[in-house]
């Protein structure tokens, strides 16, 4: 498609925004789970990540994350021979990238100047991440270009954006698991299509050939056919909130002693655990279930100097599970709390994601703004499962609702002016405007 110097030219000004807001951030240092992805990455750069070592001396980065990130930093930094700070080149050429792929993607159906402006707007309120070494500034752009790709698959489903698509979502995954609801979009489109051809379907299991390989290598590594391995991390933490797990003759001294030391210092205490759980909204506190992790069991750890990975395996792990298992009810109220939590969570408006998910409806309902209501919906779908995943095993928090609600929210706004603007209402607004600036607000086809 040939484009306009005014679809060109309102694409330019989110563009020099950008460029302008953030090239002139520095690298924020400190953060902890920032120096994990570096070390991580050298760890990869010298080829310790290749030596298999005991259990017990494992490093704490090598079984917390997943290499998709750390690959990034290595090619950033040309394998660390550069400051670690190049990455926030990456960073913001990802953020140009996404700006002008969605805003030139939708310009048959929206102005690029307004696309443009809201992705690049999305970046903007989100700019605390654009200066740390962390995945969530990836996982946004991530999350706009596979609902971009949802848009071009559509208008030509050939094999090869298929398999594109298939391909961004392992290795969203492996930069970040959470993103793990983008493996669902591939399958999800092909049913969706009808297009059930085992060619097409043996894309499915092809396109997740990474994920399967990284798993086979921590298989080998760590002796654990996962992800990343510290799991009991989290299903300690839940397990803490709900109730608390006892003694069975069968456990290890190691997990009797864990167990007796740990339900006399976590909070809720023992004796206040059926009124906490009673009324989550008064009760609940994040910091609770992070410190139980970090503050007390951490510590205990150290004590008796157990390693790491065993200590979440076999100790951690087994705490959380036994109290999930003995107390299903519980948990459930956790997850619905959590669930509360994700989905109220929005400029101080109730379900305001919900309220937003009637326009792409109506879109598909009505048969207008077709492209763009599928990137909107791909978008919250994403935003939906993660929900999910995040109310099961975590504790729903600020930075895990907002990197999957506001690209949602942006593709739902563009989906609403591609709306006003095929019923003709933006028209009626834009008519009023000096002459000289019309051509901005109009779509490459209205041209």
């Amino acid at each position: 498609m040939k484009y306009s110097v005014w679809t060109i030219g309102g694409l330019l000004i989110p563009v020099l925004i950008l460029v302008a807001f953030f090239g002139r951030l520095d690298l924020r240092e400190g953060n902890p789970d920032a120096g994990n992805y570096e070390r991580f990455a050298g760890s990869m750069v010298s080829g310790e990540i290749l030596e298999l070592k005991p259990l017990e001396e494992v490093r704490y980065y090598r079984a917390v994350r997943t290499p998709g990130y750390p690959a990034l930093i290595v090619l950033a930094t040309g394998g660390l021979k550069g400051p670690v700070s190049n990455m926030l080149l990456l960073h913001l050429a990802l953020a140009v990238f996404t700006t002008v792929f969605i805003a030139l993607l939708l310009s048959p159906h929206c102005p690029t100047l307004l696309s443009g402006s809201l992705v690049a707007g999305i970046f903007l309120l989100l700019r605390d991440y654009y200066p740390m070494v962390m995945t969530e500034w990836v996982a946004v752009n991530a999350i706009f270009i596979m609902s971009g790709m949802v848009v071009v698959t559509l208008r030509k489903p050939s094999s090869l954006n298929l398999a594109l698509i298939g391909l961004l979502a392992s290795c969203a995954v492996l930069i970040r698991p959470a993103l793990a609801p983008m493996l669902l979009v591939l399958p999800c489109l092909l049913l969706f299509r009808r297009d059930l051809s085992v060619g097409r379907l043996l894309l499915v299991p092809a396109t997740a050939i990474p994920i399967v390989l990284w798993m086979l290598f921590n298989l080998h590594y760590i002796d654990s056919f996962t992800m990343a391995q510290l799991r009991g991390h989290n299903l300690l933490g839940i397990g803490s909130m709900i109730g608390h797990a006892e003694s069975e003759p069968d456990d290890s001294p190691e997990l009797k002693l864990f167990i007796e030391e740990f339900n006399a210092e976590k909070v809720p205490t023992l004796a206040d655990e059926e009124a906490f759980v009673a009324d989550w909204d008064k009760n609940f506190n994040r910091m609770q279930f992070e410190a139980n992790i970090y503050w007390i069991a951490y510590p205990i750890m150290r004590k008796y100097q157990w390693g790491v990975i065993p200590f979440d395996r076999n100790i951690m792990g087994i705490y959380g599970q036994r109290v999930i298992a003995e107390n299903p009810w519980r948990y459930l109220s956790y997850v619905l709390h959590g669930l509360k939590v994700y989905f109220s969570y929005a400029i101080g408006i109730p379900y305001v994601a919900l309220l937003m998910l009637l326009i792409p409806l109506y879109a598909l309902y009505s048969g207008t703004a077709r492209f763009a209501c599928w990137a909107a919906l791909t978008a919250f779908g994403i935003y939906f499962v993660h929900a999910f995943i995040i109310a099961a095993f975590q504790a729903a928090f600020y930075r895990f609702i907002v990197i999957t609600l506001y690209p949602f929210l942006a593709l739902a706004t563009i989906c609403l002016i591609s709306i006003l603007i095929e019923n003709g209402t933006l028209k009626k607004i834009t008519d009023r405007l000096p002459a000289w600036c019309r051509p901005l607000l109009e779509t490459q086809e209205q041209r």
